[in-house]
């Protein structure tokens, strides 16, 4: 039986005390979700040990707490510096283990809301790409791992130096300061402060995995504020050592699993969906076995507009590993049914897009050669709309970046729900025009479209005329549905300002390869002969000085038979 806030006992007093003992260890082992799930895994003496060490560390601080709460009634607790205000609450509610017999507090979102990626934009972005005197080309060159290396992870190299103390410390330690740093992401959650629930998160998590640079010097990254570049020879990636105690490594892999699903969850909500693809993808990495991890990369690519059928196939495949591992979780099920419905959809969508624009591209080439109207060529550069829509899509990202520096959680979620509606009725509308390249449908559309359509995609003639027409289709879009003036203003401004500075730049080099065509051959060939006359007088002049000075001054007479001398 489950027993709560270690205040009331429900045993048997008929049972035997040591039966009873052994009763309690197995049943809070079994209530702890962290082994939960490991339970299974474990061999007869690792079972034994476990218990060894639940009886050691668990049970004095439990009885200890008991005897504390007979004595008198726990007095309400200031909350220390910087801790959320429910957090000693919470804590006073869960007793002295940090699993056993509490109502945890876990983000166990079964659904997102449907939205389109939000590039994330790390705060210190500028330490991990500073480049230094390094060319672009060179600096890539050595640090392709770096650069694979999700943001979560990054991070670690900039948290404080409170988490190496963790990282050095025994088990027991490290797991309840993991403990307190998670609850409070948790709480943090629970309020919908995302951005602060992910600064927790990214902690907890770096007390167990984390970056470190080789050479000591660099670990404090704002030392002199001298940023230098970070290759790949400079970090390496570490982890904490349990000296092969093989229950304390299953219980930090499950530690860090959660940790890193509710890094995903925090994600979703904040419409970073790739990055929090990344944070399963770092699951699955460690271990297989987590049916949770393919439940939460699934959401990830379900949920976000912006994927393509192949990737909703990808979420299809993860869902269904996720029933295959624990076919009796309902929600697993529920979600598939919303995939489902997603992918029927997304075809249904594509393939109307696509039968649409080849009978268009068809139509017009009938009428250009009934009327002997040439093809127009593709344009190559892109148009100024195209830019301006851009640019107020790569702001969003921006504005997200601003509102969570300055703490300003309502501002950040406003900002998730009008990116949303900017994406749905304006910029994708657009961008879908002027991003359909008829030479690179996916494999599965094209299957499934009319064989007519096929026949038409094959012809180089509809394909070109396709090039030329989603162009003028996605400009005659621009500037419908929602958009943000002011971010229009800006962006407008910033794409003409850019394309001054372009203008400029060109206008100058044109210039100067005008002024190199002005010296003419004939011209540069009458100077040189100019310079060369005047400079052979020179050097016979200061010939003869030099012969009269030097040489002849040294003999009677000349050839001549006259004395040397001027």
């Amino acid at each position: 039986m489950k027993r709560s806030n270690f205040q009331e006992e429900s045993k048997d007093e008929t049972q035997p005390m040591n039966a009873r003992n052994a009763s309690d260890s197995e049943d809070d082992i079994a209530d702890c979700p962290i082994l939960r799930d490991q339970m299974g895994n474990f061999t007869p003496e690792q079972l034994k040990e476990m218990r060894k060490k639940y009886d050691e560390i668990v049970k004095p601080m439990i009885k200890s707490k008991k005897v504390e709460e007979v004595k008198k009634e726990p007095e309400a607790k200031k909350p220390k510096k910087g801790r959320h205000p429910r957090f000693n609450k919470y804590r006073e509610s869960q007793g002295a283990c940090p699993y056993v017999g509490a109502k945890l507090i876990e983000p166990s979102d079964e659904t997102f809301n449907f939205g389109y990626n939000i590039r994330y934009k790390s705060q210190f972005d500028f330490v991990f790409n500073c480049r230094g005197r390094e060319s672009r080309a060179e600096f890539r060159a050595k640090r392709k791992e770096f650069d694979r290396y999700p943001i979560f992870l990054k991070h670690t190299l900039i948290h404080p130096n409170d988490i190496n103390k963790v990282r050095n410390a025994d088990f027991g330690n490290a797991f309840f300061v993991f403990d307190d740093i998670k609850t409070e992401g948790n709480l943090y959650y629970e309020d919908q402060e995302y951005y602060t629930a992910l600064k927790f998160y990214e902690q907890a998590y770096s007390c167990f995995q984390w970056l470190e640079f080789i050479d000591p010097e660099r670990r404090d990254i704002f030392k002199d504020f001298d940023l230098k570049p970070i290759f790949d020879a400079d970090v390496e990636r570490k982890e904490k050592d349990y000296k092969g105690d093989e229950c304390e490594i299953d219980t930090r892999l499950s530690a860090v699993a959660n940790i890193l699903l509710n890094m995903s969850c925090a994600y979703m909500r904040l419409n970073h969906f790739y990055v929090a693809v990344q944070a399963c993808d770092e699951i699955i990495r460690m271990t297989d076995l987590s049916a949770e991890s393919f439940f939460r990369r699934s959401q990830a690519r379900t949920y976000n507009l912006k994927s393509n059928y192949s990737e909703l196939e990808l979420a299809e495949t993860d869902i269904r590993t996720a029933i295959e591992k624990k076919p009796e979780e309902k929600k697993y099920k529920n979600h598939l049914e919303i995939l489902m419905k997603r992918k029927e959809e997304k075809l249904e969508e594509d393939k109307k897009f696509v039968r649409e624009m080849a009978e268009y591209a068809r139509r017009s080439l009938e009428l250009k050669k009934q009327k002997e109207i040439t093809v127009n060529a593709t344009l190559l550069e892109m148009p100024r709309e195209v830019k301006i829509m851009r640019t107020i899509k790569e702001k969003y990202a921006d504005c997200m970046e601003f509102f969570r520096d300055t703490d300003d959680n309502k501002q950040v979620l406003l900002t998730v729900e009008e990116f949303n509606k900017f994406s749905k009725t304006s910029y994708q509308k657009m961008m879908r025009y002027y991003n359909f390249n008829p030479a690179n449908i996916e494999p599965q559309l094209l299957e499934a479209l009319p064989e007519e359509t096929r026949e038409l995609l094959s012809d180089e003639a509809i394909v070109q005329e396709i090039n030329s027409l989603k162009v003028k289709e996605a400009l005659m879009l621009f500037g419908e549905g929602f958009i943000n003036f002011d971010l229009f203003k800006y962006a407008t401004e910033l794409v003409f300002k850019e394309e001054k500075k372009r203008k400029k730049a060109l206008e100058k080099k044109q210039k100067d390869m005008a002024g190199l065509k002005e010296k003419t051959p004939s011209t540069s060939y009458g100077k040189m002969a100019v310079y060369g006359f005047v400079v052979s007088i020179l050097m016979y002049v200061l010939w003869n000085w030099m012969m009269h000075k030097f040489f002849w001054r040294d003999r009677e007479e000349n050839m001549f038979g006259r004395k040397p001398g001027f």
